[in-house]
């Protein structure tokens, strides 16, 4: 039990690390540093331009100095500037030392053929999706392999992956958010849960929340085990009524989980085992 309760802590975690923000304001800005036309609160607008003035000799990539790339950093710790700052440069020291830019010409083929993942679909909105056959990942098997640094290095790969396509399916200076579907069936004690495969559902965890602010739309998590809906029961009411509405769990009824998720995502963008008709595309 104690397992099942770890895993379903940490996916409810994550989810309620990303929050997204509703309210806009729509602001004609006059400045060198802020697009004209802006889809951003007037806080949000402040914000930015002090946060570029601070970070902007620290920003080694293009893509780094749009609104839309700093933006996540102030979403994410509710617009204190102090706080997005810390983080954001905290993550690309992080970068630095691990070597992330360059990290999407790595090869991962071996560790991708053990956990299958596929980032080819797009949702109705264009929205990148990234379905994870989480049940079907050998950790326990690359791990004694001696690939457990691999798959750290693979999970760094599959979350800038996922960044650079939300990046891709941008529409003006708002930030683009991806759609994640996890299938649990056929989750294992022995696989999944192991003293040594713990720390790789940490890694996820850390991952995300610390290096990839407001990348996730929603997340849906199917044929998920009793004791995982029942946590999420438990937990979810906690959380602010808008970072409710990112996650969704099912269990092992098809027809009631792949109804919803046809409702944002057509049937030739999902591989059938989520409830589709589109040929594997799997990294």
């Amino acid at each position: 039990m104690f397992v099942f309760l770890y895993l379903f802590t940490s996916i409810t975690i994550i989810c309620l690390q990303f929050g997204f923000i509703t309210a806009e304001f729509r602001h004609d800005v006059e400045t060198d540093n802020i697009n004209v036309t802006s889809v951003f609160t007037k806080d949000e607008v402040t914000a930015l331009i002090k946060l570029r003035e601070i970070v902007e000799h620290e920003l080694h990539q293009d893509y780094m100095r749009t609104d839309s790339y700093l933006i996540r950093w102030i979403r994410d710790q509710n617009n204190d500037l102090e706080k997005a700052k810390e983080k954001l440069l905290k993550s690309l020291k992080w970068r630095k030392q691990n070597r992330v830019d360059s990290i999407l010409q790595e090869d991962f083929t071996h560790i991708l053929k053990n956990c299958p993942f596929d980032l080819s679909g797009r949702d109705m909105e264009n929205r990148p999706v990234l379905t994870a056959g989480m049940g079907q990942c050998h950790i326990r098997k690359l791990i004694l392999s001696g690939n457990q640094a691999k798959l750290n290095r693979a999970i760094i790969f599959l979350s800038e992956t996922f960044s650079k396509l939300n990046r891709m399916a941008e529409k003006g200076q708002n930030p683009q958010q991806g759609v994640i579907i996890a299938d649990m069936n056929g989750l294992s004690v022995t696989e999944h849960f192991c003293l040594r495969c713990i720390p790789i559902f940490i890694t996820i965890l850390t991952v995300y929340q610390e290096h990839y602010p407001e990348m996730i739309k929603s997340i849906y998590v199917i044929n998920t085990p009793r004791i995982g809906l029942s946590l999420v029961s438990l937990l979810l009411p906690f959380a602010p009524p808008n970072q409710r509405e990112l996650f969704f769990a099912y269990g092992f009824d098809k027809s009631e989980w792949q109804a919803e998720i046809l409702k944002i995502i057509k049937p030739d963008q999902l591989n059938p085992q989520f409830g589709g008709t589109k040929l594997s595309k799997q990294l």
